[in-house]
């Protein structure tokens, strides 16, 4: 069974499609299950962020790199 790691990762656009769903979230030396609540561009920058909810209600945003499609 390949690790989740190998799935592909998420761009900006993959991302967009897949608010509401589930996403998996891979850190620097974490990782957690969660739901792809919303997009967004920085003010200085123009990068793009997502914002990930836990099973606990708490919002973390990442890149969108660092998300896997959970489907």
């Amino acid at each position: 069974m390949a690790d989740d790691r190998d799935r592909p990762r998420m761009d900006a656009n993959e991302a967009l499609a897949n608010i509401g769903y589930a996403v998996r979230v891979f850190g620097g030396d974490y990782e957690y299950d969660g739901r792809l609540s919303c997009i967004f561009t920085k003010r200085r920058g123009g990068g793009v962020r997502v914002v990930v909810e836990d099973d606990n209600g708490r919002l973390f945003i990442h890149k969108p790199d660092n998300l896997r499609t959970n489907k």
